[in-house]
């Protein structure tokens, strides 16, 4: 990832940046520099990456995680936890990276803007993290727990009640108890290979890792780079606490690192960049200035 000039970069102009003398534009570009240099070599990690948060256009506040069904934002945002991912080298195929696609999230938004929060935003936030995008809206224990699917058919479609899992008739057994699904568990869980011939969107019954579990999860997925890119996905998911998460925007870590654009997609003159503008103003009036990164998902090395 690049670094967006500050002092001609019309992202942070469009949000009110104050005129700097040389000197200190200077060490702002030196800073974001750095900071970009420190996330490229998490990318080229590959037991490690980028905690990153993928945002579609017209959110609300979507840096916030929403905490209670009596918050207003309960109306638009999952209570309780939100979804990141973990971006390493791993994700390179052939030509791109291999990053979740235009209307993914929901028909006709895009996935082309976001920002990275900090190691330790991810080490004390963390509920649980799947290999491939773990369907946790189909899973018990708040996202974290064995699903609710069967194999013999998907249950697609926008789900708008987030309040309980959601089922599609399957009550068969977990393996572990309370629901629980750990890769790492005395007690082995319900298995459906990735390469499985019968079964569509086989990594819906991944299971769950723990947060210091990163490594172990990382070689997981690249013990199965074969059969991936023939997924319904191809990423992994990072499940959330939202209440954590938002302790974590307030501490002295400040839980976001940077925030960032697709150079392919988002960049000024697009309905993207106008709508990162809008949040990033928002954000900025809150917690404060962030890097603003470029992403290239077309450079291997220093994306």
């Amino acid at each position: 990832m690049a670094s967006l000039c500050r002092h001609v970069c019309p992202v942070l102009v469009a949000v009110g940046l104050v005129c700097l003398g040389r000197a200190s534009v200077m060490a702002l570009q030196m800073n974001d520099q750095l900071i970009a240099d420190e996330i490229n070599a998490l990318y080229n990690n590959e037991v490690a990456g980028v905690f990153m948060r993928i945002v579609g256009q017209g959110w609300t506040r979507p840096w916030e995680g929403c905490e209670k069904w009596s918050d207003p934002c309960s109306s638009y945002a999952r209570v309780g936890r939100l979804s990141f991912l973990v971006l390493n080298r791993l994700y390179w195929n052939d030509t791109h990276l291999m990053l979740p696609e235009d209307g993914i999230l929901e028909k006709g938004q895009t996935t082309d803007m976001g920002f990275i929060g900090t190691e330790f935003a991810r080490q004390h936030s963390t509920r649980c993290m799947f290999t491939i995008d773990g369907w946790t809206e189909f899973r018990f224990n708040e996202g974290c727990g064995c699903t609710t699917q069967s194999e013999a058919y998907v249950k697609e479609g926008p789900l708008r009640n987030f309040s309980n899992h959601q089922t599609d008739g399957w009550q068969g057994d977990c393996y572990q108890p309370n629901h629980e699904d750990w890769c790492n568990a005395t007690t082995s869980t319900r298995k459906v290979p990735l390469a499985s011939p019968t079964v569509r969107c086989p990594e819906r019954f991944g299971c769950a890792w723990h947060a210091a579990e990163l490594p172990g999860m990382m070689q997981d997925y690249k013990a199965q780079l074969e059969v991936i890119p023939g997924l319904c996905e191809q990423w992994n998911e990072v499940v959330v606490d939202a209440t954590r998460w938002n302790a974590g925007l307030n501490s002295d870590d400040g839980g976001v690192r940077a925030l960032f654009v697709r150079v392919d997609k988002c960049m000024p003159g697009t309905s993207c960049y106008t709508d990162f503008l809008r949040w990033y103003g928002e954000f900025k009036a809150e917690h404060g200035e962030r890097p603003v990164l470029e992403l290239d998902v077309r450079n291997k090395e220093l994306p």
